[in-house]
């Protein structure tokens, strides 16, 4: 019993009995090897899919058995390049990914370049149907690799064969000898016979001397460039003669509209002042004078352009360096152009009419930025403020400096604030709110009244109070002195005056 075998699917039959039925082709197009998870395979019917598909790729080719009028056999070719795995399965899928027919097959290991050790391994399927024309046997001719088996058959049916084009005036091919003289066959080849019998007939015609003599004379003389010219001498071709591009340089009026062409190490082109740059032609100008944009139109004319994209991730993006016309009566503006492949756009601009640069974005400096005229808001109206332009105390909601030039802490005490007098350079000690709580008197007010008697004595209010009242004593008669105490508010509170 044969250990190797291919069945049809179950899927494949009834994809094979349905076109049979409707004329509908069944189109096989790719083959797919397996190594059965490390184990042999059998095939059966019912399988939809190898039992582990390793490589899968088109058909080279699908033809119907020379000897065996029902049987199909498909190939495929596996490159050199292609391995790292075994092969022990292998399965016949349609364009539209189903398994038409499955097979197993002996172990064999496909390796790679990398291994030390490569092949191109040729995969053949035979494939038995009861119709034929039910299976399509078309394949895409771009993918189709020639066997050497293939191209060895078909290079001996070819010698065997006498079915070879004949040469004609414009290709290539067979032809036949004769040598003959006065024919004016166009499919026949001369013979040296022939050709000798022609020259011994020329000489026979031509001046002392033959041939040689007159091959190196025109019958007829002619000007090349205003040069005359008959064949006897040569001529030296010059930029001068026939306005060709010297290999030295040199003025040649226009090269692709450019106005100098030229080679000279140690000079540079065109160099001189700004001005002359609009009309010296030495250095050559890539859109020469003369092109002219639209009136009425904006429009952008790029100079210099090109493209470039990260490997891997894309972000095309086309850079340009060219002028923006507006179409009414002012200068170009020369711009920097960049735009995405996904629409991002963005474009700087220099204005020759007043040296303005427009910038979309942040305009970042390593160094320092130097502004002649000052720096100004978007609005172009409002100035910033610099060293060379100070805010007022209007500006800033402040009160007006006056004589002080400088106020901070002595010795960077948060508790000795202090001011300095621009005129003597004087230091003027400043009191904290919290210490001024303290010591300074807000307010002075009388506390609660009291009284005392008088014995007719010397009667003094107590430290701090004055009197305010009282009666009697006259006569050193007893009475009553009334007092009250002097207190101040200081420190969130009153506090007695003592005396």
């Amino acid at each position: 019993m044969s250990k190797f075998k291919s069945v049809v699917t179950t899927i494949g039959q009834a994809r094979i009995a349905a076109a049979i039925e409707s004329g509908e082709d069944v189109n096989i197009t790719h083959m797919a090897v397996g190594d059965g998870n490390g184990s042999a395979t059998e095939p059966t019917v019912g399988q939809t899919a190898l039992v582990h598909e390793t490589y899968r790729l088109p058909l080279n080719s699908i033809k119907i058995d020379n000897k065996q009028a029902n049987w199909i056999i498909a190939e495929a070719i596996i490159p050199a390049s292609v391995g790292g795995f075994w092969m022990r399965e292998m399965g016949l899928f349609s364009d539209k990914g189903e398994l038409i027919a499955v097979s197993n097959m002996a172990d064999s290991y496909k390796p790679t370049l990398e291994e030390g050790s490569g092949r191109t391994q040729t995969l053949r399927m035979v494939l038995t149907v009861t119709d034929t024309e039910a299976v399509s046997l078309t394949i895409d001719d771009t993918l189709i690799i020639a066997t050497e088996e293939y191209v060895n058959d078909v290079l001996a049916a070819h010698e065997k064969s006498r079915n070879h084009p004949d040469g004609t005036l414009t290709a290539k091919g067979f032809v036949q000898l004769n040598s003959t003289t006065n024919s004016s066959s166009e499919t026949l080849a001369a013979t040296p016979k022939a050709v000798k019998a022609a020259n011994d007939n020329a000489n026979g015609r031509l001046p002392s001397g033959g041939t040689a003599v007159a091959a190196t004379k025109l019958a007829t003389p002619r000007k090349i460039a205003g040069v005359a010219f008959d064949g006897t001498a040569d001529i030296n071709l010059t930029a001068t003669s026939v306005g060709a591009i010297p290999a030295t340089g040199g003025n040649v009026g226009f090269l692709n509209n450019a106005a100098h062409y030229g080679i000279k190490p140690g000079t540079w082109e065109g160099v001189g002042g700004y001005s002359a740059q609009y009309t010296n032609p030495t250095a050559p100008f890539l859109i020469p004078y003369g092109f002219i944009a639209p009136k009425d139109i904006s429009q952008y004319q790029p100079i210099i352009k090109g493209i470039i994209q990260t490997a891997g991730y894309g972000f095309a993006a086309a850079v340009s360096f060219g002028t923006l016309t507006s179409g009414k009566g002012d200068f170009p503006s020369a711009v920097i152009s960049i735009t995405g492949d996904n629409g991002t756009h963005a474009e700087w601009s220099f204005n020759p009419a007043n040296g303005t640069f427009v910038s979309p974005g942040d305009v970042i400096s390593g160094k320092n930025i130097a502004a002649g005229g000052g720096f100004y808001e978007s609005t172009g109206t409002v100035r910033v403020y610099s060293p060379n332009n100070k805010p007022t105390s209007t500006d800033v909601n402040a009160i007006g400096r006056d004589v002080c030039s400088v106020a901070g802490f002595i010795s960077g005490d948060p508790q000795a604030p202090y001011m300095r007098n621009s005129n003597n350079n004087e230091v003027v000690a400043l009191a904290r709110q919290d210490w001024a709580i303290r010591n300074f008197v807000t307010s002075i007010t009388r506390g609660a009244q009291s009284s005392m008697t008088m014995d007719g004595g010397l009667v003094e209010a107590p430290a701090g109070c004055v009197l305010t009242g009282g009666n009697g004593n006259e006569g050193n008669q007893v009475g009553v002195a009334l007092y009250r105490p002097l207190q101040m508010w200081r420190n969130g509170g009153w506090v007695t005056i003592e005396g």
